[in-house]
């Protein structure tokens, strides 16, 4: 796709979407259609990941409330598919399912779309296990890494609802005023002075007392889990809405690089200029676009309403280069950046031609033919083994050793034994990976067949 759109999260406001026949039913469906009909006419692909407050802050019922909105959503863009150019799973990731949910927008650019209010939420108002595809954290992650680890070549782009920084009030930031009007903070009109007393509100919000904020114990695992994740890999720009301003940063430590684009229906204050952390922070109603150029740049511009016209145009505030990655092998002799400069192609890299080349002519085939493989005889792997110990290491140690630890099962560990050997191409009529699994102490993958049956094989 040539272009997306993303929202971010909190798209019904305050409580997600109600089951049919509830007092608010209707309002929660306008200001979702409202969000909806802007896609009208566009043809680049479309998203929306869901916030704490499409969760009713991952209370009992929160789940519920998701579904019914996607749902919803979908059922909605489907009635009009034509003016919509919909195809499908528009709200992601499905389910209410933490994800990770991989879209290749181009060859060389994969978004994945997290659902964080899941990481904050309780197991009992969650989905996890099979209809997830994971049963806790640690197992989320490891599918993340994978996909990442497998599109590390590529430019990373993470979409969800929580920020990982902040400058503004889920950060710990609040002003003179959120102390002597504590209740401004959740109502806006609310100006009922509380000197000395009304800053109890705001310190609990500050060190860790409320879960959608930055200090919050649950927040600040998945915060660190993923920064440590991020630091593995070049080329990840996470984005996010939440904070009800404008803001964007460089991590150094993690490599990474962090929009918040979450000031589409309302405005909250933000730690003002060098103050702040951000390199950018502006606390007016507007959005985050993000720009990849064919040579390698990936440039981000954030927008407010101008003053003309009711909103309906926008003028762009700031304009940053996020990082360039120069010489890809997947880049072309012609391509243009931002400033309309040249790039060549790498010396030393092969691109995807070169290597078709090389294959053809190493077949004796003409160059630009497909390279012909359905002539090659596959082995047969029925009733074969494989003799291998687990781990003999587990047996080598001496009787000090064995006597203060204890035996356990060291010998059966190191003992040799045959297993037999499954082909996935022809065992239950051919079995399909489709996700990784497994946390920090097992590996596992999931497959399924052409029936529709789900299988997992789990590494011993």
């Amino acid at each position: 796709a040539n272009s997306a759109v993303v929202y971010l999260g909190d798209n019904i406001y305050n409580q997600g979407m109600p089951p049919e026949g509830a007092y608010d039913r209707k309002i929660a469906e306008g200001r979702l259609n409202e969000q909806l009909d802007i896609l009208k006419g566009y043809k680049g692909e479309k998203y929306m990941t869901p916030g704490n407050h499409d969760w009713i802050q991952g209370y009992k019922g929160g789940l519920a409330q998701v579904n019914r909105e996607q749902a919803y959503a979908e059922h909605y863009l489907a009635q009009d598919s034509a003016q919509f150019s919909y195809t499908g799973d528009f709200l992601v990731p499905r389910d209410g399912c933490p994800g990770p949910y991989e879209i290749r927008l181009r060859d060389d650019l994969v978004m994945i779309a997290l659902n964080s209010q899941w990481f904050i939420t309780e197991q009992a108002n969650r989905p996890f296990g099979d209809a997830c595809g994971a049963d806790n954290e640690q197992e989320v992650y490891a599918q993340l890494e994978e996909v990442i680890r497998r599109n590390k070549d590529k430019h990373i782009l993470i979409v969800t609802h929580h920020p990982l920084f902040s400058d503004g009030i889920h950060g710990g930031y609040f002003t003179f005023a959120d102390h002597v009007f504590p209740l401004s903070i959740v109502q806006k009109y609310a100006f009922l002075p509380l000197p000395i007393i009304g800053s109890i509100y705001p310190l609990a919000r500050k060190y860790g007392g409320i879960s959608q904020d930055l200090a919050y114990p649950a927040y600040q695992d998945y915060k660190q889990n993923l920064l440590a994740l991020f630091s593995k890999y070049p080329n990840v720009v996470y984005a996010n809405g939440h904070e009800h301003n404008l803001q964007y940063y460089d991590d150094l430590k993690s490599k990474a690089h962090f929009i918040t684009s979450g000031s589409g229906c309302k405005t909250q204050h933000v730690k003002p200029g060098a103050g702040g952390t951000a390199l950018f922070s502006d606390k007016e109603k507007g959005f985050a676009r993000l720009n990849y150029y064919d040579d390698g740049q990936v440039w981000v511009e954030y927008f407010i309403p101008s003053d003309a016209n009711h909103g309906q145009t926008a003028r762009r505030v700031y304009r940053q280069r996020v990082y360039a990655t120069l010489g890809r092998g997947a880049a072309t002799a012609s391509t243009t950046g931002p400033g309309g400069k040249v790039s060549k192609k790498e010396k030393g890299k092969q691109s995807k031609d070169d290597l078709e080349t090389a294959a053809a002519k190493a077949s004796g085939q003409p160059v630009g033919a497909p390279v012909v493989t359905s002539n090659i005889k596959r082995p047969d792997y029925k009733d074969s083994t494989v003799t291998v110990a687990v781990n003999p290491s587990y047996n080598q140690h001496g009787k000090f050793h064995n006597w203060l630890l204890g035996e356990h099962y060291r010998r059966e560990w190191a003992t040799p034994v045959a297993f037999p050997v499954l082909d996935i191409k022809t065992a239950e009529g051919g079995l399909i990976p489709y996700k990784t699994g497994g946390g920090k102490q097992t590996a596992s993958l999931k497959v399924r067949n052409e029936d529709g049956y789900y299988y997992t094989i789990r590494g011993i």
